[in-house]
């Protein structure tokens, strides 16, 4: 009996034991602080404004404000064209002659005449010189003016039948050929000065306010470098009332080795001094809703949408609106990142 009585209070002394052990550990484990699990690291950097190009790209195309089409003045037959395609021609220089039943007995009257006149005004000056008042001055006077007016009539007709250069330019290849009949207003070829071309373009209409004359802007057919550099020449006095955009010419600074009708990007220059925030390319994401980065606060990777501006060509998104200066900028690649997630910044 002694020894049962034994053995039941061994048990319950060691049945103590382990519990109290167990309240023990318990309270140890309450009372320490578990290693922390492992947390990402990011680097940031704060918001301030800087000093960029502010611009906006668009697209534009070059053209020769001085460029002309060759038209006949008359119905008629060609009877020579007096030019080669591509020729560079000068003002004044003969292009085409036509030929017209109707005119032909017009132009042999009218040389007639002016040949007339200009006999009969000679004479009377010869005779004054020879003599003194031997032909009143007002007689001489009213011969003088004839000759003008029938030398003025006989050229006019003769331009319709022969026609020339208006500028000095570059003309085009024609599809026409001596012998065919063309009508009044058909064009014969068109002339282009290449020396004076110029950049037309346009810009949405919001920007009309930002834009003043002289202001840079660069044409560029290759994307890899900025371009050719003109300077704003012309406004639009109104906007266009099919897109609502503004109509802008721009004049080159130097002569350029592009052909009129030459299409491609336009970065127009609205300010070359802006101090405002803006964020490297490679941090700004996009979704759905819009444009965001990463910020950080309250030890989180906070999510940020804002509204962009232009991409300049140093690669740097313009904020327009969202974000301010201060804020905490996460510049860690932002593919590995999560919203929300708990990070620490780096001490470096």
């Amino acid at each position: 009996m002694s020894k049962v009585k034994i053995t039941l209070s061994g048990l319950i002394i060691i049945t103590l034991v382990l519990v109290g052990t167990g309240i023990w550990y318990q309270q140890q484990d309450n009372g320490v602080k578990k290693p922390a699990a492992n947390v990402p690291v990011v680097s940031i950097k704060f918001l301030q404004p800087q000093i960029v190009a502010k611009t906006v790209l668009s697209y534009g195309r070059i053209v020769s404000p001085n460029s002309v089409q060759i038209k006949a003045q008359m119905d008629g037959v060609i009877t020579s064209l007096d030019f080669k395609p591509g020729e560079y021609l000068h003002k004044g220089q003969e292009i085409f002659s036509l030929h017209a039943s109707d005119t032909t007995s017009q132009l042999t009257n009218l040389k007639a005449k002016t040949e007339s006149s200009q006999q009969i005004f000679l004479r009377y000056k010869k005779m004054n010189q020879l003599s003194h008042g031997a032909v009143a001055a007002s007689t001489v006077q009213t011969a003088r003016l004839q000759y003008e007016q029938d030398l003025a009539a006989y050229k006019q007709a003769m331009a319709l039948n022969v026609n020339v250069a208006p500028i000095n330019g570059v003309i085009t290849d024609t599809s026409h050929a001596i012998g065919d009949y063309v009508s009044i207003g058909d064009v014969i070829a068109s002339m282009v000065d290449k020396q004076s071309v110029q950049l037309q373009y346009q810009l949405p209409g919001q920007y009309a306010s930002q834009v003043k004359i002289g202001q840079a802007v660069y044409f560029s057919p290759n994307a890899k470098q900025r371009g050719y550099l003109a300077h704003v020449s012309y406004i639009a006095p109104q906007l266009n009332s099919s897109n609502q955009s503004i109509d802008l010419r721009a004049v080159f600074a130097e002569k350029i080795p592009m052909l009129t009708n030459d299409f491609s990007t336009v970065e127009q220059v609205l300010n070359a001094h802006d101090k405002t925030l803006a964020i490297s390319q490679g941090l700004v994401q996009s979704d759905a809703q819009g444009f965001f980065v990463y910020l950080f606060e309250n030890s989180k990777v906070t999510k940020r949408y804002f509204q962009a501006g232009s991409v300049t060509k140093q690669g740097v998104v313009i904020v327009l609106s969202g974000l301010k200066a201060g804020d905490q900028l996460i510049t860690t690649d932002p593919s590995i990142l999560t919203p929300q997630e708990i990070v620490k910044v780096n001490a470096k």
